[in-house]
């Protein structure tokens, strides 16, 4: 039997699993593609809504280390994320990625930031093209249609899905899943996390009732609340916080952030952002020596607040959060005021909720994966794949996620081919 005749199920249309189902179609297998939204490539779309940032510029072994794990996670759990993307993005680079997207027919520019971006900026063009081509080569899509749990059948070794649909009815209790099974010789889930969710998702029901490895989601990438005034979030919502680096328990990191009419987001936030008190170094380029000088320098008799205005040329911002802070109108201490502005404290109280987070923490453990012989096939679900925000694995932005996400789509849908070959010998 040849691959031709091998129906495989992909579950999901984000990055992961669009780019699993292009790298099985060229392979010759017949691909079907689940969604159970009404249409494709949401988070794609909200990701891509001012811009699409594809990937990033930085070299290996570099672009790896980019990728994080956040305070509390095991030494174990590093060690494991970093063997799952070192083979992931072995499998499938950036320049791999970057060549398929310029196979769609899209260019991509490289930004100051180092990041890379399509051209047309937002992701919609982007995704209907990639769509396309897919059903050009004979995926079918499926939307609508969630699925609701799978099986490996004991004799034939084939998956069989239980899809579910919605159904009108004239009384509540009538109203309720109705399941149809199907089977397939493999299947690939690349189901998403979290983030930009309004409910709470279904989906890893589907594997902690087989005693699925699973940690709960939290909220990556996103803004943290502040306790300050309200006065100043009235004078601040909006401005911007530019060039300043941020420090806090996690790490440190340059950039620009915005207050928020509840707190801060930014680069820098959503990179090293964690709960407790946190230092912003308001001028990173002078020391502590030089803004002082500057700060004695004034022949006026300005009080300190007057002075840090009249001469080291802080933006709106920065002054707001000076004037609106605990503890300075009294401050006469010049000194004081310089070692402030190279760190000063402002308390991160929460993260924003997942439904505002630009990606998501947790997810399938990747203790359940095969990340040898078949790569990110479940251990004891032969033939059942994952990939994407789905598994336990955190990216910052700047084009980090979708790279993870498309290079583990990419080495899944390897996988498959691998195991169906082996299945057939």
């Amino acid at each position: 039997m040849t691959l031709a005749s091998k129906n495989i199920a992909v579950i999901g249309t984000g990055p992961a699993g669009l780019m699993a189902a292009s790298v099985l179609l060229k392979k010759g297998l017949n691909v079907s593609v689940f969604e159970r939204r009404p249409s494709p490539g949401r988070k794609l779309l909200i990701a891509g809504s001012s811009g699409l940032n594809i990937t990033h510029a930085a070299e290996p072994p570099a672009f790896i280390d980019h990728y994080r794990v956040r305070g509390g996670r095991s030494n174990e759990h590093a060690q494991l994320q970093r063997q799952c993307l070192e083979k992931a993005l072995s499998t499938f680079t950036v320049k791999d990625w970057l060549g398929f997207i310029q196979e769609l027919g899209h260019e991509t520019y490289l930004g100051t930031s180092r990041r890379y971006f399509l051209k047309e900026m937002k992701s919609s063009q982007f995704l209907k093209s990639w769509t396309t081509a897919l059903e050009e080569q004979g995926a079918k899509f499926v939307l609508d249609t969630p699925i609701l749990d799978f099986e490996v059948d004991p004799k034939s070794g084939k998956i069989i899905l239980h899809r579910g649909y919605l159904i009108a009815a004239t009384t509540a209790s009538l109203c309720g899943p109705v399941a149809a099974a199907a089977t397939y010789d493999a299947v690939l889930f690349a189901l998403g996390g979290a983030s930009y969710e309004d409910e709470a998702l279904q989906w890893p029901h589907m594997f902690t009732k087989k005693q699925i490895g699973f940690t709960p989601f939290a909220a990556t990438n996103t803004g943290f609340a502040l306790d300050l005034p309200t006065a100043f979030f009235a004078e601040a919502e909006g401005l911007p916080l530019k060039n300043i680096v941020f420090t806090s328990a996690e790490g440190s990191m340059r950039g620009d952030c915005v207050f928020t009419k509840y707190g801060i987001e930014g680069t820098p936030i959503y990179t090293f952002g964690c709960v407790g008190v946190a230092h912003l170094d308001l001028k990173p380029d002078w020391s502590v020596e030089h803004i002082l000088e500057r700060l004695q320098g004034v022949k006026e008799n300005l009080s300190p607040i007057r002075r840090v205005k009249k001469t080291l040329n802080l933006g709106d911002a920065a002054l707001a959060l000076l004037f609106h802070s605990n503890g300075t109108k009294n401050q006469s201490d010049l000194a004081w005021w310089a070692d402030r502005i190279k760190a000063w404290p402002i308390a991160l109280t929460a993260p924003r909720p997942l439904s505002e987070a630009i990606s998501s923490d947790g997810g399938v453990q990747l203790e359940e994966l095969d990340l040898t012989s078949y790569p990110f096939m479940l251990k004891r679900f032969p033939g059942v794949f994952l990939a994407g925000e789905m598994l336990d694995w955190d990216a910052p932005t700047g084009g980090f996620w979708i790279q993870g996400c498309v290079s583990q789509g990419a080495t899944a849908a390897n996988g498959v081919v691998k195991f169906l070959e082996q299945a057939k010998n």
